[in-house]
C-alpha cells in the first residue's frame, strides 16, 4: 500500500490514496463477519497503512443494538483536519433512521453523520 504521510489531509485526498481506501475496503469486505466487529482491526491497519489517526469512541444509535445499548463501541480514522474515514460505519445500518451506503465513508464536520462519532479524548489542538 502507498505510504502517506498524517500531513496530508483527506479534504486534499489524491485520487490514489481514494483508490487505495478502496481496495482495502473490498479486501476486507470479504472478510467472515465484515464489518460487525471488525472496526477496530481494520481502521487500525487503515491508519497504520495510509498514515491516518486511529481513534476510538463510541457511535451514537437511533435504536438500541441486540445488546441493548444506543452508544455501542466502534473505531474510525481521521485525518489531521478531523475528517473521518470509516469502512465499518455501515455495520449499524440496522439501528439508525438513514442508513448508510457500504463501502469507504469519508464524513466531514458538516456532514450530519459526524456528530454520531463521540472520541473518547479530544484530539489535541493542532
Amino acid at each position: 500500500m502507498k505510504e502517506i504521510g498524517v500531513e496530508e489531509s483527506v479534504s486534499k485526498l489524491s485520487q490514489d490514496l481514494l483508490d487505495e481506501l478502496h481496495v482495502t475496503y473490498l479486501e476486507r469486505s470479504q472478510e467472515k463477519g465484515f464489518p460487525d466487529g471488525c472496526c477496530t482491526r481494520v481502521n487500525k491497519d487503515v491508519a497504520s497503512n495510509l498514515g491516518f489517526r486511529y481513534r476510538e469512541g463510541q457511535f451514537k444509535l437511533d435504536f438500541p443494538n441486540s445488546e441493548g445499548e444506543l452508544l455501542p463501541d466502534h473505531a474510525w480514522c481521521e485525518d489531521t483536519d478531523k475528517i473521518i474515514i470509516d469502512l465499518t460505519a455501515h455495520q449499524f445500518n440496522r439501528n439508525l433512521n438513514k442508513p448508510v451506503f457500504e463501502g469507504v465513508q469519508i464524513i466531514r464536520p458538516e456532514d450530519p453523520l459526524y456528530q454520531r462519532y463521540m472520541p473518547l479524548e479530544k484530539s489535541p489542538a493542532a
